[in-house]
C-alpha cells in the first residue's frame, strides 16, 4: 500500500461500520508526523489489512508510547477487539476519549464503540481496604490467566469506580483474572477472580503499608539527653515519640508528617517533613534559647516582683516608725486631755486630734506594705493569666471592708471629742469611748492600705502583662524534604 493510501484509510472516519467488525473505525495521524512515524503508521495499516491484528496491535501501542498521539489508541483497540482482547480494548478507548483535541466525528466514533464493547463484556471492580488517601498515586496490574495476552496496567485516578470510593473498575471479557496492586506507601497485594459472562466481577485487595528507614540526626551533641522527636502524620492518626540520638533510625509509612523537635534549654523546632521511597538522612541543628534573645526566665530577673517589694519596705517601715512615735505619745495626749482644765479643753483635743490622725496615716501605710509585699510573693509563682484580675478584686473588697471600718470608728471617736469640746469642760467618764474608737480606726486604716496595695499590685501586673503580649518573640521555621533544607526566622528586631 502506497503511503497517500495509508493516509486515506487512517482519515477516514466517515466509512465507519454502524457496529460489529466489518469494517474497522482507524483514527487519524498526528498534525506534523515525522517520516520515521509515517513509515510505522503505513506499516501498522498493511498488518491490520493482511488481518495480523496482534502485530498490528503492537505498532500502534508502541507509536502511542513513542509520540503520545492518543488517536493510535483508536487504531490499537480496533484490532484488539478483533483478537478478543476486550479489556485491552475498553482501556484503550477510555485513555482516547479522555485525550484532548478530538474533532466531533472521532470523538462520536470513539464512544460508540465504546458502547457497543460495554455489551460485550462484564464490569470487574477491585475495592482496595484500607481505601489509599486522597491523592495517592499508583496503579493496577490485570493479567488474563490463560496468557494469550499481555497484562493490562491502569491508573487508579483515571479507572476509579463511580460507585464505591477507594475502588478501580474496568470491563473485561469472561475468564480467569489476576489482579496486583502497586500502590504508593504500601506494598503490593495480589487476588484473582473467575468473571463470567454479563455478570460482574469483584475482587478485595488488602493493602499494607510499607515503611521506610528514616534516619535522623539532632545536633549539637549538647541538646541530645532530655530531647524528643514527635512525628504527626498531617493524613491523621496518632503521633510517635521517639527519644532523640546522634543518628536515629525510625520506619514510617510514605507521607507528610510535621516533626517537633524538644531539649531542655534549646529552642523547640517544629518543621515539615515529607517521607517518600527514598528519603536523604535528615539532621536538625538547635539553638540554644539564649542564641535568639530569649533567655531563661531564671535568669531575666523579676522586675515587677522587685519594685513592689521595694515599694512595701519603704512604706511598711515608714508606716511602722509613725505609728510607733504617734502611739507611744498617745497615753500622754489622751491623759493631758482627760484631765485638762476648760480653759485648756480645745488645746488638748486638738492634740489628740492630731495624735489619732497620724497613727491612722502610719497604720494606712503599714498596711499597704503588706499589701504591696504579698504581692511581691505572689510573682515568685507561675500565676494563671486571671490571677492579677483575682488579686486585684480581693484588694478592692478589703479596702472596702477597711473604709467602712475606718470610718465608722472615726466618727464615734471624732463625737466623743467634739461632745466635750462643745460643753468647754473637763471630761470624766469617756476614756472607754476612746479606748474602743482608737483601736478600731487604727485597724480599719490598716485593713484599708493592704487592700489599697493589693489593688495597685494586680493593676502594675496587668499592665505589664499587657505589655509584653504585644512583643513577639524570635522563632525559628526550618522545613525540609529530605534532599532540601530551608529555614525561616520571624519575630520584631
Amino acid at each position: 500500500m502506497s503511503l497517500a493510501a495509508a493516509l486515506v484509510s487512517l482519515l477516514s472516519l466517515a466509512h465507519a461500520g454502524a457496529a460489529g467488525f466489518e469494517r474497522p473505525v482507524l483514527a487519524v495521524l498526528a498534525e506534523e508526523p515525522s517520516d520515521a512515524e509515517l513509515a510505522k503508521a503505513e506499516k501498522g495499516m498493511e498488518l491490520f489489512e493482511s488481518k495480523r491484528f496482534a502485530d498490528a496491535a503492537d505498532v500502534f501501542e508502541e507509536l502511542w508510547r513513542e509520540t503520545g498521539t492518543a488517536r493510535y489508541l483508536f487504531n490499537a483497540a480496533v484490532a484488539r477487539e478483533r483478537l478478543g482482547h476486550e479489556a485491552i480494548a475498553y482501556v484503550h478507548l477510555r485513555r482516547f476519549l479522555g485525550a484532548s483535541g478530538l474533532t466531533e466525528e472521532e470523538q462520536s466514533a470513539g464512544e460508540r464503540r465504546l458502547r457497543e464493547l460495554l455489551l460485550r463484556t462484564s464490569p470487574l471492580r477491585v475495592a482496595l481496604s484500607p481505601p489509599p488517601p486522597a491523592g495517592t498515586t499508583g496503579s493496577l496490574v490485570f493479567t488474563y490467566e490463560a496468557g494469550d495476552r499481555p497484562p493490562i496496567e491502569v491508573d487508579i485516578r483515571t479507572f476509579a469506580s463511580r460507585h464505591q470510593p477507594g475502588a478501580v473498575e474496568i470491563n473485561v471479557e469472561a475468564g480467569v483474572w489476576l489482579v496486583e496492586s502497586r500502590i504508593t506507601g504500601a506494598r503490593p497485594a495480589d487476588g484473582r477472580v473467575a468473571v463470567l459472562e454479563a455478570t460482574p466481577g469483584a475482587v478485595t485487595l488488602n493493602l499494607t503499608a510499607d515503611v521506610v528507614p528514616v534516619q535522623i540526626s539532632v545536633g549539637p551533641p549538647d541538646a541530645i539527653p532530655g530531647a524528643t522527636l514527635r512525628w504527626t502524620p498531617q493524613a491523621g492518626g496518632e503521633a510517635t515519640v521517639i527519644p532523640a540520638s546522634q543518628a536515629a533510625t525510625l520506619n514510617l509509612v510514605p507521607g507528610v508528617y510535621t516533626l517537633e523537635v524538644t531539649a531542655p534549654g534549646y529552642v523547640t523546632t517544629t518543621q515539615r517533613a515529607v517521607i517518600g521511597p527514598r528519603t536523604e538522612p535528615l539532621t536538625v541543628n538547635l539553638l540554644p534559647t539564649e542564641a535568639i534573645g530569649d533567655e531563661p526566665k531564671k535568669k531575666k530577673g523579676n522586675p515587677v516582683g522587685l519594685g513592689l517589694g521595694i515599694t512595701s519596705g519603704i512604706t511598711g517601715i515608714a508606716g511602722v516608725a509613725i505609728l510607733g512615735v504617734a502611739a507611744s505619745r498617745f497615753q500622754d495626749k489622751s491623759g493631758a486631755y482627760q484631765l485638762a482644765k476648760p480653759a485648756d479643753v480645745i488645746a488638748t483635743s486638738d492634740a489628740l486630734r492630731i495624735n489619732l490622725d497620724v497613727q491612722e496615716r502610719g497604720a494606712g501605710l503599714l498596711g499597704f506594705g503588706l499589701g504591696t509585699a504579698t504581692s511581691a510573693v505572689l510573682t515568685m509563682r507561675r500565676a494563671r493569666p486571671r490571677a492579677p484580675w483575682i488579686e486585684a478584686g480581693i484588694g478592692a473588697g478589703l479596702a472596702v471592708i477597711g473604709g467602712v471600718t475606718y470610718g465608722v470608728a472615726v466618727r464615734r471617736s471624732a463625737a466623743s471629742i467634739n461632745a466635750k469640746d462643745n460643753w468647754l469642760v473637763a471630761p470624766e467618764g469617756d476614756a472607754p469611748e476612746l479606748a474602743l474608737g482608737r483601736p478600731a480606726t487604727i485597724l480599719g486604716a490598716m485593713v484599708l492600705g493592704a487592700g489599697a496595695g493589693l489593688v495597685v499590685g494586680g493593676v502594675v501586673k496587668l499592665a505589664v502583662g499587657k505589655r509584653r503580649k504585644r512583643e513577639n518573640n524570635l522563632s525559628l521555621a526550618p522545613t525540609f524534604t529530605g534532599t532540601s533544607a530551608q529555614a525561616s526566622l520571624t519575630g520584631r528586631f
